[in-house]
């Protein structure tokens, strides 16, 4: 392939190295993989809310934007970097907005089958 894009998908794998390995096995050695993906800073305002209330996760954690560049470290690769700041009225409006893209659920706090 010349060319793999990922939006927003790679923060669900459990190890980002593994995945932009695979993805780069089946890139052309002139082809490029471009992906977009959340870090550490991301709904850091809901994380800090909630630890007012208890010690539970529920907010998924993402990765720094260090890791992700030694994810990225056996490839030559350039790092772009965007801060995106979206605003919501109300909590229930935020949610509603997390459910719609298919974040409901936190890594790690799954119900045990």
């Amino acid at each position: 392939m010349d060319i793999v894009f990922s939006n927003l998908a790679m923060q669900w794998c459990d190890d980002l190295t593994i995945a932009v390995n695979s993805l780069m096995s089946v890139v052309n050695p002139q082809g490029a993989l471009y992906f977009s993906t959340l870090a550490t800073s991301t709904l850091q305002e809901v994380r800090d809310a909630w630890q007012f209330l208890d010690n539970h996760q529920h907010v998924n954690p993402f990765l720094s934007y260090q890791q992700i560049e030694q994810a990225c470290s056996g490839f030559q690769y350039q790092f772009v970097t965007e801060k995106v700041t979206e605003q919501y009225a109300s909590l229930p409006e935020l949610f509603t907005s997390l459910k719609g893209v298919g974040a409901n659920f936190v890594q790690g706090e799954r119900p045990k089958d």
